[in-house]
């Protein structure tokens, strides 16, 4: 992975960076306190076929390693570094799949995406639970007092669910 243009100094500062997939134009936009650190992280996982970023690490697999490049956007000194994330990915708009690799809008504790929260659902549907953690949700549900309303729309979805 190439490293776009780097000023002497500013790779141990916080900031927004890039990772640019050079064929497509699409881009993965994240924050750090440590661009040097962030940078061997990303490559590490990538390497590894073990990126947390399904859409990043396809493209990585399909495209390879000298496809991308890291590059710092903004240094972050005394500012909001989620609100410089949040403009940065809705600039890009790397959230979307068509543009970038980003599955939530950015900023600590963005919410996911449709498809973000769907390929999770997809993927911990059917999942088995062992006997303890059934265990503990089953003691955690004791003498929970569910609302009419709530109970009609539990109803309402075990119905759709179950009568295909």
């Amino acid at each position: 992975m190439a490293s776009g243009e780097v000023a002497q100094g500013i790779t141990r500062k916080a900031g927004i960076y890039a990772i640019i997939n050079n064929k497509t134009g699409k881009r993965y936009i994240g924050q750090t306190n440590n661009f040097s650190f962030r940078k061997g992280k990303h490559i590490g996982y990538l390497r590894s076929n073990s990126h947390i970023n399904p859409h990043l690490q396809r493209a990585f697999n399909l495209d390879g390693e000298e496809s991308f490049e890291f590059t710092i956007l903004e240094v972050v000194v005394d500012g909001d570094i989620n609100a410089a994330e949040v403009r940065w990915i809705a600039m890009f708009n790397s959230d979307n799949p068509e543009f970038g690799y980003n599955c939530t809008s950015g900023g600590k504790y963005a919410p996911l995406n449709r498809a973000a929260l769907d390929a999770i659902s997809k993927k911990l549907s059917g999942r088995p639970l062992a006997p303890e953690h059934r265990a503990k949700i089953s003691a955690s549900n004791k003498g929970r007092i569910i609302s009419a309303e709530s109970r009609r729309r539990l109803s309402v979805t075990l119905k759709a669910k179950y009568d295909r």
